[in-house]
């Protein structure tokens, strides 16, 4: 066998430091944008948390013949589910709620809950108890979601971004 004729089994040490190389240049890559990621999601969850908690206050309203209401507190954490009581007027039931420290309440500046007194009040047939309104968040990356819900018929509509107001990025 002559010293030029070699087996073609087998890498070289050079195809095999290209190709770690390769695999460390994607991991990095992938690893530094797995926070960003994650806060995206976490800011995805609690929004669609917070959507399907009126949706459910809505229904409640309706079945129940009774008003409802979903109220926000100022410090953009945490919201509160309430009944109107006859006697009693509004009623807590259960905890406050809250958002993820990575997401909160904030619309760049102007007011993040654009409903009247920072509720969204249903009335027994579904409806609003006021005039139409929107939820505004600021999520982890500068994930930015709001939430409307229409006073005739209180429709949940979920959207992502700000809509034609959305003020610039920082």
């Amino acid at each position: 066998m002559s010293p030029l004729a070699r087996s073609s089994s087998g890498f070289t040490l050079l195809e095999v430091v290209i190709v770690v190389a390769i695999i460390g240049i994607v991991a990095s890559v992938t690893l530094v944008n797995i926070p960003n990621w994650l806060n995206t999601l976490e800011a995805r969850r609690a929004v669609r948390q917070v959507a399907s908690t009126l949706q459910y206050v809505r229904f409640r309203a309706v079945s129940t013949n009774l008003e409802y209401r979903v109220r926000f507190f100022a410090d953009g954490a945490n919201y509160l589910i309430e009944k109107k009581d006859a006697f009693l007027g509004w009623v807590g039931e259960g905890f406050p709620m809250d958002l993820p420290s990575s997401v909160v309440f904030n619309r760049g500046g102007g007011d993040p809950v654009t409903f009247p007194g920072d509720a969204v009040t249903f009335r027994p047939d579904g409806s609003l108890g006021g005039l139409s309104g929107g939820l505004y968040f600021l999520g982890g990356s500068q994930a930015r979601y709001r939430i409307t819900v229409l006073s005739a018929t209180g429709r949940v509509r979920l959207e992502r971004g700000w809509g034609p107001y959305e003020p610039p990025s920082p």
